[in-house]
């Protein structure tokens, strides 16, 4: 089996104190990769729920804490994007998957 650690979602008013929590989800997987390469990886599909200026996105989280289903399509794209990449690579080089935002985004809006 293989497992992807996903990142802790943005909220209003609490930016630094994800960030933190987010770090230490990184730094995990990392150390976890060294017992079990190729197997564990970390993707941030909260970046996507965050805007240029790193305010949460009202669109996608009216209450700055619950996506709307607009976010929950968001997220599922994102997450459905980086378990297809971590599934076909055998050997996962980097700790992080990258998604490319234009593939979540077109992926969600059209469902």
């Amino acid at each position: 089996g293989r497992l992807l650690v996903n990142a802790v979602l943005p909220r209003g008013g609490f930016t630094s104190q994800i960030e933190g929590v987010n770090a230490m989800l990184l730094q995990s997987v990392a150390e976890l990769r060294h017992q079990f390469p190729g197997r564990v990886a970390f993707v941030n599909c909260g970046a996507f729920f965050s805007d240029n200026r790193g305010q949460v996105r009202q669109d996608l989280m009216p209450d700055l804490v619950h996506p709307n289903a607009a976010g929950h399509r968001l997220l599922a794209s994102c997450l459905e994007t980086a378990l297809l990449q971590l599934e076909r690579s055998p050997r996962q080089e980097r700790a992080t998957i990258p998604v490319p935002r234009e593939n979540v985004q077109a992926v969600a809006l059209h469902h």
